[in-house]
């Protein structure tokens, strides 16, 4: 019986968290278990409402995917080169589309993997001993830590996918380096 009851008990405070727009209960239940249990969720689009985080060291996001994602009109969206949007959230992923041309910034990601996947268009990806060469419809992995930039002869898009918070130019910076931002 106890453990059908805590888990009812518990599908009705996320219910009422989600439906909670002061914040009340999140609140309340940090103070109750502390703020490891009532863990930094958010929304979308939301900036965090309690400091603590995941066990990963990220806020939890609760993102809901309501209605299918149509890439091309998402594409529409994105006007400049290089300046990756978020169209949705797998976990403690971003999945990006982006527009490319050109050669972007040489640079590395320390602690995570990168995803690419051609939609349309041709991709180099310069690695410091070779070059991998992606058409639509391929993927490739740029392991963690490998220095790497992506290039571009004509128009190129792209569905990329790497962990939130990870930084476009990764730790090289520069003028490339784009915010966050979700359409």
């Amino acid at each position: 019986m106890w453990p059908e009851l805590l888990g009812e008990l518990l599908v009705d405070l996320i219910l009422r968290l989600i439906d909670d727009s002061g914040r009340r209960l999140g609140r309340a239940a940090s103070r109750v278990w502390g703020e490891g249990v009532a863990s930094g969720m958010m929304f979308e689009g939301e900036e965090p409402w309690l400091s603590s985080c995941s066990s990963a060291g990220r806020a939890i996001r609760l993102s809901m995917m309501e209605d299918k994602i149509n890439l091309a009109e998402k594409l529409a969206l994105v006007n400049e080169y290089w300046s990756p949007a978020i169209v949705g959230r797998l976990n403690d992923y971003k999945i990006q589309v982006v527009k490319v041309k050109g050669e972007f910034t040489w640079h590395t990601h320390a602690g995570t993997d990168e995803f690419f996947l051609v939609l349309d268009g041709e991709l180099a990806i310069r690695l410091r001993d070779r070059e991998v060469r992606l058409n639509a419809g391929e993927v490739f992995v740029v392991p963690r830590g490998v220095e790497h930039c992506p290039f571009a002869e004509t128009d190129c898009q792209l569905l990329v996918i790497e962990p939130s918070g990870t930084v476009n130019t990764g730790e090289a910076g520069g003028d490339l380096t784009a915010e966050e931002r979700s359409i």
